[in-house]
């Protein structure tokens, strides 16, 4: 009797998770488009443009990025840190015109009772990504954050994707 309601319990514990990471890729993906204001709305209109990734100083938003970024996105692109945007080879905003980024972590707490009667403290961080125009000196982001950075990048890159290859089918 024991085993079942320990089983029942993993079952409906497993049940809750994945509801909650579907809700999750639900809104995001909703979230990231050019109705929504995330997405340029010329962006895919020209085969020339190279699409920059914008690495930033977080190894594990880097190592996401561009496994996912070459994984996803089948368009020109390129991964750059600030520093290299910034120079000359770079400095073609009618090639290297978009470029996707986060726009910083946004840390949190959490609390939770733990045996001794006190609160256990968590803290955890999420982020929002979205794109800059460099052309038009216009960012484009949405409310669309999550924790789950692996799931943002995957979604806005798709999205990135099917806009791009729309564009080339028209």
């Amino acid at each position: 009797m024991k085993l079942n309601n320990t089983i029942f319990s993993i079952i409906c514990l497993l049940a809750v998770l994945l509801s909650f990471n579907a809700c999750t890729a639900i809104a995001v993906q909703t979230a990231f488009s050019k109705k929504k204001g995330a997405i340029p709305p010329d962006f895919g209109s020209d085969p020339e443009h190279i699409l920059v990734f914008l690495l930033s100083d977080e190894s594990r938003y880097n190592r996401k990025v561009l496994r996912i970024g070459r994984e996803v996105y089948k368009g020109k692109l390129v991964f750059l840190s600030k520093r290299q945007l910034e120079t000359e080879e770079y400095s073609d905003t009618n090639i290297y015109r978009y470029i996707f980024q986060h726009s910083g972590h946004s840390s949190f707490n959490t609390y939770s009772p733990n045996s001794s009667g006190s609160y256990d403290t968590n803290q955890g961080s999420y982020l929002k990504i979205g794109m800059y125009d460099r052309k038009e000196k216009q960012r484009y982001f949405n409310n669309a954050g999550s924790t789950q950075y692996g799931l943002l990048i995957r979604y806005m890159a798709k999205k990135l994707e099917k806009e791009r290859k729309s564009m080339l089918d028209d």
